[in-house]
């Protein structure tokens, strides 16, 4: 029993460092999505202020051009210009693909910086309205990686919500179930302890166990243990007392009273689960080699049957 118990616990303990690990990893994934969609929002953040300067850039020129001015001055768009630049270089930054789009923009500038004339004015004039073009797509093309992420991102949350949300009900089931078995071990068995001997080559009854019986021994020490503690409250010792003296369920069954709570009725069925499972333990390991049923047994009221299991077993000891 006590090697079940362990195993069960470090189970536990496994598959919540397991849950926990998964969970952690989702959420790093989601954290990356987070990140991206930061990234495309900066980058359409910068788009929306190149674009501004590109569109007030083109304004001017308009007004430059449609004027009498045979020459128009390039520091009337120098800072439109600048502006642009700077917005165009922290675009390529942020996503480098972008930047053959700029070319003929950043060409013909160039140009104009070179040697400023009518013909350049208008030749800027024009890339600026393709380049507006390109910038609109490139916003669009931003827009559905948003969504695209977006919908990602509630999908995975969701997702990490409803696992985290089973892996807390199985886990809290899993502790449950194991502190239950602990304390029904613990509750029912520990009078055996004064009622059995510790020679394991021959275990039989001590002389308290013979007069006394180990539910009441298991009781008195209980009870002795809770008296020892301070302030210990009266009606929680008198709901352990009687899991003790119910947990085998019924007067013929050697408990002095039957189960009158849920906790005790709890605690007599998973002690009687673990004694029934046991019997099956124990007359699989007394199965005659070839056999699938086995003799009458009293703890379960009839045979048990093993089936291909006795069939695998038994080919494992031919072999």
């Amino acid at each position: 029993m006590r090697t079940k118990a362990i195993v069960s616990l470090a189970l536990l303990v496994l598959y919540l460092v397991t849950s926990g690990i998964f969970v952690a990893y989702e959420r790093q994934k989601l954290f990356g999505i987070v990140q991206q969609m930061e990234q495309i929002h900066a980058e359409l953040q910068s788009l929306a202020r190149v674009r501004t300067g590109v569109t007030h850039s083109i304004a001017t020129l308009e007004d430059l051009l449609s004027a009498a001015t045979i020459n128009p001055q390039y520091d009337d768009i120098r800072f439109d210009i600048e502006s642009i630049e700077a917005g165009l270089a922290e675009l390529r930054e942020q996503s480098p693909e972008t930047a053959q789009s700029f070319a003929p923009f950043e060409r013909n500038v160039a140009e104009l910086k070179a040697g400023r004339s009518r013909d350049k004015l208008i030749a800027l004039r024009d890339s600026e309205q393709v380049l507006v073009v390109k910038l609109d797509e490139i916003h669009d093309l931003g827009d559905d990686r948003s969504l695209l992420l977006l919908q990602q991102y509630r999908e995975l949350n969701r997702n990490i919500t409803l696992y985290a949300l089973c892996l807390f009900l199985l886990g809290l089931g899993a502790f449950g179930a194991v502190v239950a078995v602990f304390f029904t071990r613990l509750s029912g068995d520990i009078g055996k302890l004064e009622a059995y001997t510790t020679d394991p080559s021959a275990i039989d009854l001590t002389d308290p166990g013979r007069l006394q019986g180990e539910i009441p021994l298991g009781y008195y020490r209980i009870r002795r243990e809770i008296e020892d503690i301070p302030g210990f409250p009266a009606e929680l010792a008198q709901a352990v007392g009687h899991i003790i003296l119910s947990h085998h369920g019924s007067l013929e069954h050697g408990s002095p009273v039957v189960p009158a709570t849920r906790e005790a009725t709890l605690v007599h069925m998973i002690d009687n689960l673990g004694g029934r499972l046991g019997s099956f333990d124990r007359l699989e390991k007394e199965l005659p080699p070839g056999a699938v049923w086995s003799s009458f047994d009293r703890a379960i009221g009839g045979g048990a049957y093993f089936g291909a299991q006795a069939q695998d077993g038994a080919e494992r000891a031919a072999a």
